[in-house]
């Protein structure tokens, strides 16, 4: 039996950004695999919804970029990389994420949120 939790967007100060739904078939994860999930889930949603990840379908054919599956991979890689340069920070029950490999534990109470980082203008 699969969990199937909500993974909030906000901002530094708390702003609610949006929410989408991300299932796992194991209770333990590793925070690569929960980005890797959010990714692909937004991958496969692109066409339907803002993501934060992944462009939409629109933006990516305008700049010429391949639509397939193929690049999904790419985009995985570069939120884990985003992650590991402080791009965005993950919470886990409130907690902060820091490591990749950390193993977390999921239940249908957890909560999740990507707190979005945005760049001062200059630096």
């Amino acid at each position: 039996m699969g969990i199937r939790l909500p993974a909030i967007d906000q901002t530094l100060t708390g702003k609610y950004l949006s929410e989408i739904w991300l299932n796992f078939e194991s209770e333990i994860i590793t925070v690569r695999e929960l980005i890797k999930q959010r990714v692909a889930v937004e991958f496969s949603k692109r066409s339907e919804t803002p993501a934060v990840f992944v462009p939409d379908v629109n933006e990516a054919a305008h700049n010429g970029e391949e639509t397939s599956g193929t690049r999904l991979e790419q985009f995985q890689n570069d939120a884990l990389s985003a992650f590991k340069n402080n791009g965005f920070f993950l919470l886990f029950d409130d907690r902060q994420l820091t490591e990749l490999g950390e193993e977390i534990c999921i239940t249908q109470d957890s909560r999740i949120m990507f707190v979005q980082v945005v760049p001062l203008i200059g630096g």
